[in-house]
């Protein structure tokens, strides 16, 4: 599927904050004050930005004082994010609401470990989460560093599912505790952020798998923040979930095993049209993929050699590419040589083709029996090697 907006690029870096927690009032609308100490800052620049819905908006920059004081003042509505940034790797996220008196104090070296907060429980909640977050972070560093470091080792076979299992365990321990704190604190703004935070160059949560998160957060900030521009937003990316989940349910219905597996007239590398439903009275492996995704290409070079074996047993397979980039898709046809029948769908994982079967991910496949039903869906390549023989001795 088309990459969702993932709230804003920014939202899943860094957070902090700490110290006074009162009130004041004005002539007009309630403001929003941000002071602090900062230690070992010298004289430098620490400056004030939005993280607005699709931007970053500056707002304000000043010096810090010889004594490490601060202080931003400024009116607002309702509740938002911002950041306090004193260089591009100290940086703390706070939650404001209109009458807040935040105070912040810590260590220009180190911000997040030193930072401490008051006036601001969803600051709080935010700092304590990612001091947890760079600390598996740091982990997952030090396996990468290994993994590197062991590639010419004889052994690198065994240090790499040894590698493999320990950066899954730090990842399940990050999903955990991001699923507790979700859990916890749901109509809190700070929930927000989490959800949208990465792991590495991942999205910890995703829209297709983690929808119960996304709805659940939905439900707490339009209870407690039913006008909030945040909370609004992503209340319509939840009604787009659901509305999604309602679609992914009626086409599950028609692909179930023992239902016909549609049919589909897409053209081959010569532009010559073939369908699916010609290739009856074989069993069929359709898969989809596409030539630009690494792991496409692996799972389509673990087929080869089943092909081969029992090409001439009555088993074919029906490639079909998700791919936008047909010069690359038949570059990868004459490198790879997956055999079977090749065509492509365009428009990517996107495209009608692969809302009608289904696909939310690639690499997928499903396996189809000689009278055009199916008989599994989302099979591995170690599951069709073990269903495979028993189908084939079917007529």
């Amino acid at each position: 599927m088309k990459a969702s907006r993932k709230w804003t690029a920014g939202l899943a870096i860094v957070l902090i904050v700490f110290a006074a927690c009162q009130r004041f009032s004005s002539s007009s609308a309630p403001g929003i004050t941000i002071t602090g100490v900062i230690k070992g800052a010298g004289n430098g620049v620490i400056s004030l930005s939005e993280l607005d819905i699709n931007a970053v908006k500056p707002m304000d920059s000043i010096h810090i004082g010889p004594d490490g004081r601060f202080s931003f003042e400024f009116k607002t509505a309702g509740s938002s994010f911002y950041l306090l940034e004193l260089t591009r790797a100290q940086k703390l996220i706070l939650v404001a609401d209109s009458g807040d008196h935040i105070g912040i104090d810590g260590d220009a070296r180190n911000i997040i470990a030193t930072a401490r907060i008051q006036g601001s429980p969803s600051s709080a909640l935010l700092l304590d989460f990612e001091r947890i977050t760079l600390h598996h972070e740091a982990t997952s560093d030090s396996i990468g560093r290994v993994f590197l470091n062991s590639r010419s080792d004889p052994g690198f076979a065994r240090i790499r599912q040894h590698l493999d299992s320990a950066y899954q365990e730090i990842f399940s321990r990050q999903r955990l505790y991001m699923e507790k704190f979700i859990d916890r604190n749901p109509s809190s703004l700070a929930s927000l952020l989490v959800l949208n935070r990465k792991f590495g160059p991942n999205f910890v949560f995703t829209e297709d798998k983690d929808a119960r998160y996304f709805i659940k957060v939905d439900s707490g900030l339009m209870a407690r923040y039913p006008g909030n521009k945040h909370a609004l937003d992503h209340h319509a990316r939840t009604i787009l979930i659901i509305k999604r989940q309602k679609q992914r349910q009626a086409t599950d219905s028609l692909i179930m095993p023992g239902k016909p597996v549609p049919d589909v007239r897409l053209s081959n590398a010569e532009g010559i049209p073939v369908s699916l439903s010609s290739l009856r009275g074989k069993v069929v492996l359709a898969y989809f993929w596409a030539a630009m995704d690494g792991q496409s290409r692996r799972f389509v070079r673990q087929l080869i050699p089943l092909y081969k074996a029992n090409l001439n047993k009555g088993f074919t397979i029906y490639g079909i590419a998700l791919e936008p980039n047909k010069a690359l898709w038949l570059s990868a046809l004459k490198l790879d040589q997956p055999g079977g029948i090749q065509v492509n769908a365009e428009g990517g994982t996107d495209s009608p083709v692969a809302s009608l079967f289904g696909v939310e991910s690639i690499p997928s496949a499903m396996l189809i029996d000689r009278q055009g039903k199916i008989i599994m869906r989302n099979i591995s390549p170690d599951e069709l090697r073990k269903k495979l023989p028993a189908q084939l001795q079917l007529k």
